[in-house]
């Protein structure tokens, strides 16, 4: 069964937290490393198997969920968040 959604959920720690104001920043647009980055939040994920092919790296806001689109639909072979961000994958969004 193909999924319709994958949301992400995305949770620092409690050091970590962010305070209400905080935005998303926006995506890095040079190639990120596979290597520690540290960013609470960040999310590096490539349409290939062991993370080959064109990289996407964002850095999320916090405990929010994110409908990834085209051409990440259904379609993500290597994800890894950053150190200190926990990421729930759904595979269907509710009510869908």
């Amino acid at each position: 069964m193909q999924p319709d959604l994958i949301l992400l959920a995305l949770a620092g720690s409690a050091f970590a937290a962010p305070n209400a104001a905080a935005e998303a920043r926006p995506a890095v647009t040079e190639r990120p490393s596979i290597a520690r980055r540290g960013n609470v939040g960040g999310v590096y994920f490539t349409l290939d198997i062991n993370f080959a092919g064109s990289p996407s790296y964002n850095v999320y806001a916090l405990n929010t969920c994110i409908n990834l689109s085209a051409p990440y639909l259904r379609k993500i072979s290597s994800f890894g968040p950053d150190e200190g961000t926990i990421c729930t994958i759904y595979g269907r969004f509710l009510g869908r």
